[in-house]
């Protein structure tokens, strides 16, 4: 039970972490043929000035930290709210991700695209990006993404893997066993 073994690692998304002192920040995928996978984190060259700030105006990046309440689709679709099944099934519970701030059918980011998106009430129509929310200015942009050593005290919201696999919720792994994971490791050793 990763996220109860290590409780002060900010396991309680699916951000990229290192709470078990390996190579670099991993995290757990959603892909059954990836169990987990290291992260494309760089390393810093100097140490970060602070994390991504929270925006409600405007995206920063990919804009997963947009907190804003733009709720309606570029084309006038509605957006879906992130605790209904309907019209669309998904896995964007605001349960599995509690740091994503899945409120009410906001846009938001859990998962790295292009732009803060949503799922849509119009059952043809699964998700569509939130692509007219504007971009912070260059003040407001993000520090680079980066972590120090191998990455233990790495606190950023990368959530995929070097490929590109997007990350599971650490809680989602509480029953994998301490054997299991160490026979992976060796899988995935540099």
């Amino acid at each position: 039970m990763f996220w109860i073994r290590y409780p002060d690692d900010g396991l309680d998304d699916n951000y990229c972490r290192n709470p078990d002192g390996r190579h670099k920040p991993w995290c757990f995928t959603t892909d059954p043929n990836t169990p987990w996978e290291y992260c494309n984190v760089k390393v810093c060259e100097t140490p970060p000035l602070s994390r991504v700030v929270e925006t409600t105006e405007c995206y920063q990046g990919r804009g997963e930290g947009y907190r804003g309440t733009a709720d309606v689709t570029p084309t006038g679709l509605t957006c879906q709210r992130w605790d209904s099944q309907y019209p669309h099934n998904h896995t964007f519970s605001p349960q599995a991700y509690p740091c994503k701030n899945l409120k009410e059918n906001y846009c938001r980011n859990p998962d790295g695209q292009e732009f803060p998106w949503c799922f849509t009430t119009d059952p043809r129509v699964r998700t569509m990006f939130c692509s007219d929310i504007p971009q912070c200015g260059a003040q407001n942009q993000p520090v680079s993404d980066c972590h120090e050593g191998f990455g233990e005290n790495y606190q950023g919201e990368q959530s995929r893997t070097r490929s590109n696999l997007p990350c599971a919720p650490w809680r989602e792994h509480s029953n994998r066993s301490a054997l299991g994971i160490r026979l992976l490791q060796t899988r995935y050793m540099f």
